[in-house]
């Protein structure tokens, strides 16, 4: 019953994003946020044996800031010093975007998964 209840309430959310993608005008520039951005739906866990769900917003250029964050910090954990082939990295938001951070480069850092994991 509990897992019905989380799959509907994930479907309703799911709605709520793809409604505001189609429905809210097209805007460009700086400003626009609708059409010009990633939309990314996640659970994140929380504890044990519970999650939450993240709704966030990427720009357009995520993966070119991915890139340069990469080549800035040498392909290694900023936190551990972690690197090479078989290390997974992912990029940080030193001050959060919840907490007024932003996607400029100085806000954004390589960690590895353990590393991250342990930051959120």
């Amino acid at each position: 019953m509990i897992s019905f209840l989380c799959l509907t309430v994930t479907l309703i959310i799911l709605g709520l994003g793809w409604w505001l993608l189609h429905r809210l005008p097209r805007t460009s520039g700086r400003e626009g946020w609708v059409r010009n951005r990633l939309l990314h739906l996640k659970m994140r866990k929380v504890g044990n044996d519970s999650y939450k769900l993240v709704f966030s917003a990427y720009p357009s250029d995520w993966r070119h800031r991915r890139t340069l964050v990469l080549r800035r910090d040498h392909s290694t954990c900023q936190n551990c010093g972690a690197s090479g082939l078989g290390v997974s990295l992912d990029i940080h938001h030193i001050q959060p975007i919840a907490e007024g951070g932003s996607h400029d480069l100085n806000n954004l850092v390589a960690l590895c998964d353990g590393c991250h994991d342990r930051r959120h």
